[in-house]
């Protein structure tokens, strides 16, 4: 066995959480985990941009549904090669989210499991402008 440690599998929750500044998404993530450690702020980033590129966010407390910025459900499989190393440890998905100091709660579900929930804003559009550059996305400009 190598010293380099498992990152657990990314099973997480995503809602709306309120407003945030203009071209962000504030949103609330929960992931599950076996051991409080495994949710780290950047697993919890993590599922925060993963969530908005392939989820999106349902409408709730008055904000508007944000859809995902990846129209194609199988698209993070057919972009391995752009994907794996965005998601890698200290990928380049750390650059699109801040986790709001002191959001974070851990729940206990059973004896191995774990929800962890915290806040996190996500820059949407610098993140949207990003991939539609890299062409892993369709711009709007690609419409007309």
């Amino acid at each position: 066995m190598t010293g380099k440690s498992k990152e657990p599998v990314l099973t997480y929750d995503i809602e709306t959480a309120g407003t945030g500044i203009e071209g962000t998404a504030l949103v609330k993530i929960t992931v599950y985990v076996s051991k409080v450690k495994e949710a780290t702020p950047a697993f919890i980033k993590k599922a925060a941009v993963h969530g908005i590129i392939f989820r999106g966010v349902g409408a709730d407390k008055g904000v508007s549904a944000q859809p995902a910025l990846a129209k194609n459900p199988s698209l993070e499989q057919e972009k391995a090669n752009y994907f794996q190393p965005f998601f890698a440890e200290n990928g380049s998905y750390l650059n699109y989210a801040t986790l709001v100091e002191g959001t974070t709660q851990v729940v206990k579900l059973s004896r191995k499991q774990y929800r962890v929930s915290a806040i996190v804003t996500v820059q949407k559009d610098r993140l949207r402008k990003d991939l539609e550059q890299a062409d892993i996305i369709k711009g709007f400009s690609n419409l007309f």
